[in-house]
């Protein structure tokens, strides 16, 4: 694999040129969609406003090269959105290379060919696919497991190691590690989905943090006890997205020779399918697929966006421009829950309405404070006139003995005297429990005659509820919590 690029930095025209591809696409000229966007990361935008959008690049299954090179850009809709990028070409990479140790790659017998010539086992040949890989994967890291149709589990030969500083592996060692003892009764298949599972489990059991696209390489003969069914892999793909990061891509290499090409085309039906008619062209198939297992195509692009995109459902296309003019795009992809921090200005502007909130709050609490104090003054007031000594000509008297109103006496006047909570009665009692007209007194022939006008709570004289009663000198009174005494 060739070294990836440096990260680089648009210059400050780029936006210039995601204008013309806006301009273009209203213009209803069509894009190719080469660009699929393969893993997308938006945890630092909403405090630092980056997207991360690994995209791999291919026409017709070969990788283009060359685009960390290239204008990137981010559209929403049609219109171009304000940002700068940053390339990285390749990802981090995991590959699981599995090996079939069966009696067709590793028969008991040495075989000859019609001159009666010694031939290479199947096994050598993989093996010098598997060194041809080695070769191309540089830093990523690879591991490689073997099985054969005994043991119940596969056998793994290397974990996580890097494909550069990796030994080759000998004819010999892999057939003492995979291939079944004299003691391990032989005959039958392989049951070949459940070990390949059992090996990609285990393979991302012991994943490294860093990697992000995962690989899966099989080189296979697709002979089987048990029948494979095309989405064998589902279960294993469905862990991406959620507990694991990334996403998984499958390769087979599948020989005919002694092998079932049904089952090897139900294996690659969520993958890449390269076919051997005979074992030495083994590695020919796996140099062809070396560039695609090799991450060939593969950009890690992160804008820093200026513009405040945001939304519950946001759908960005990633388009890149050639230095030859060429326009690729990728088809719509849809983030959710996109959000940003909120900007100085934006801070700025909540700050000040509620400024101006708290400075009405604070008016109307001035307002309602003055038109208390108001009231309150009115009542002392009232009060005041209301405990003051009477001079005029006084008919009788009622003394305040409990209450809001004690130790204050109202003299009795007119002929008829109104009692009740409100300052319109003669005898205004600031008392709550008091009706704002409670009762009346008359007098007639000098006869005292209390009534209870419709009050709510009553008029009781000497502790008996009335609604009519004639008051003679001493007798008590209460209109709610006021108690008063009668006196001539």
């Amino acid at each position: 694999m060739r070294p990836s690029a440096e990260v680089t930095s648009l210059p400050v025209g780029n936006h210039v040129s995601l204008m013309a591809l806006g301009s273009l696409l209203a213009a209803g000229v069509a894009l190719a969609e080469p660009l699929t966007v393969r893993y997308h990361d938006q945890g630092k935008y909403r405090e630092e406003g980056i997207l991360r959008f690994v995209v791999e690049a291919q026409e017709d299954g070969t990788p283009i090269e060359g685009l960390e090179r290239s204008v990137w850009g981010l559209l929403r809709g049609d219109r171009p959105v304000e940002a700068q990028a940053g390339i990285t070409a390749g990802a981090a990479t995991s590959v699981l290379v599995v090996l079939a140790a069966d009696s067709n790659f590793l028969p008991d017998k040495d075989e000859v060919d019609a001159n009666g010539s010694p031939l290479k086992k199947p096994m050598s040949y993989a093996l010098d696919a598997l060194d041809s890989l080695r070769n191309n994967l540089g830093s990523h890291l690879v591991t490689v497991a073997c099985y054969n149709e005994v043991r119940r589990d596969p056998e793994f030969l290397k974990t996580n190691g890097v494909a550069s500083k990796m030994s080759a592996f000998t004819l010999d060692g892999v057939t003492s590690d995979c291939r079944p003892t004299t003691e391990e009764v032989r005959g039958g298949q392989p049951r070949l989905p459940t070990l390949l599972l059992a090996a990609a489990q285990k393979w991302l059991r012991q994943r490294k943090p860093e990697a992000l696209r995962f690989v899966m390489v099989v080189i296979t003969d697709g002979n089987s006890e048990e029948p494979v069914q095309e989405h064998w892999l589902r279960s294993v793909r469905n862990q991406f997205g959620g507990d694991i990061k990334g996403w998984l891509e499958l390769y087979v290499v599948g020989l005919e020779d002694g092998g079932d090409p049904a089952n090897l085309k139900a294996l690659a039906r969520d993958g890449v399918l390269a076919s051997a008619g005979k074992r030495e062209d083994l590695p020919k198939k796996v140099t062809q697929l070396a560039p695609l297992i090799a991450g060939t195509g593969i950009y890690d692009v992160r804008f820093t966006v200026a513009d405040r995109v945001t939304g519950e459902s946001v759908s960005m296309v990633v388009t890149a421009q050639g230095a030859d003019g060429r326009k690729l795009a990728s088809a719509p992809y849809t983030l959710v829950r996109l959000e940003r921090k909120t900007g100085w200005l934006r801070i700025v502007i909540i700050v000040l309405g509620v400024l101006v909130g708290l400075l009405i709050v604070f008016v109307i609490i001035l307002l309602i404070a003055a038109a208390a104090e108001a009231r309150r003054r009115r009542r002392e007031e009232e009060a005041a006139r209301a405990s003051a000594p009477y001079e005029g000509p006084s008919r009788g008297r009622l003394i305040v003995r409990d209450g809001p109103a004690t130790g204050t006496t109202f003299h009795l006047i007119e002929d008829m005297t109104y009692i009740g909570r409100s300052p319109d009665n003669h005898v205004s009692i600031p008392d709550g429990s008091v009706g704002k007209r409670h009762a009346s007194i008359h007098i007639r022939d000098r006869t005292y005659e209390i009534e209870d006008l419709q009050s709510t709570n009553g008029v009781f004289v000497n502790g008996q509820r009335v609604l009519k009663a004639h008051l003679k000198d001493g007798d008590s009174i209460r209109l709610g919590s006021t108690e008063m005494q009668f006196r001539l």
